[in-house]
């Protein structure tokens, strides 16, 4: 496990220094399954299997179920397994932040460069992902499968991939920042509908964010854009010039393959 892993995950002395209020680790515990599931009703039963197997067997079944979850992807599938590549192994912990939080379940990637690790939280339910197409009907296929291997997941400690639950009160609160503040949101100079944006990632302590672009369908799906909350403009997709449009992906997939090879820093 890499020395960044074991720095996030431990408990706090105090109230003053870093760390969680409340830890357990999968691997470590000897309670069961009936008893973590009392501290986290989310905590998926094949978690608790997975993390009393081998560091190597734990690296091999997460990619597969990568792999096997994922719509195939040329790029995509060739990343996910040079990820796995680099993985050394994959802890899982109960983790609370404070006193009055309940406990959560994080599967953590760890890196045998020691340049970063990955947090996955558990998979969405098909009622979850239903109800959030119900709310915004086009999402893409590539972005609702992975929703189905982690609805959320980060780098780092980064914000990283918003839960399927948070999706529409944060759409409907980065909607009003507009309305309320009377700000627009501009691409090389050009007004952009704030609407036409979706939010799925949030970039680390900048309240900017990677957004669906209900106003670009470079295929069949809708493609992503960066929006930047220092000054309100988006990435421009049309102009291969822009400081930004290197964070314009025509799929979610093609997002996911630049914020998995990105390893060296915090989000992107």
């Amino acid at each position: 496990m890499n020395h960044l892993v074991s720095q996030h995950y431990q408990k706090a002395k105090d109230s003053s220094s870093e760390g969680f209020y409340d830890l357990v680790s999968l691997s470590e515990t000897d309670q069961s399954f009936e008893e973590l599931s009392r501290l986290d009703p989310h905590l998926p039963k094949g978690w608790v299997e997975l993390a009393k197997l081998e560091s190597l067997e734990r690296v091999e079944l997460m990619r597969d179920f990568w792999l096997g979850k994922l719509p195939f992807h040329p790029k995509g599938h060739k990343a996910i397994t040079e990820l796995f590549q680099k993985i050394d192994d994959i802890a899982i912990f109960l983790v609370k932040e404070s006193d009055r939080a309940r406990f959560s379940a994080h599967l953590v990637y760890s890196l045998s460069s020691n340049a970063a690790f990955f947090v996955g939280l558990p998979g969405s339910t098909e009622e979850n992902i239903h109800r959030l197409t119900s709310t915004f009907e086009i999402l893409p296929k590539d972005y609702l499968a992975f929703l189905q291997v982690h609805n959320g997941f980060s780098k780092n400690g980064d914000e990283g991939l918003i839960p399927s639950g948070e999706m529409r009160p944060l759409y409907e609160t980065f909607q009003a920042h507009f309305r309320e503040e009377e700000r627009a949101v501009t691409r090389a100079g050009i007004t952009i509908d704030p609407a036409l944006l979706i939010p799925f990632y949030e970039k680390y302590g900048l309240s900017s964010y990677q957004c669906f672009f209900a106003d670009w369908y470079p295929s069949s799906e809708m493609g992503n854009v960066y929006y930047s909350g220092i000054d309100d403009t988006i990435s421009d997709h049309r102009d291969p010039d822009s400081r930004m449009e290197r964070l314009a992906f025509e799929s979610f997939t093609d997002w996911l393959v630049f914020y998995l090879e990105g390893i060296e820093t915090k989000g992107f």
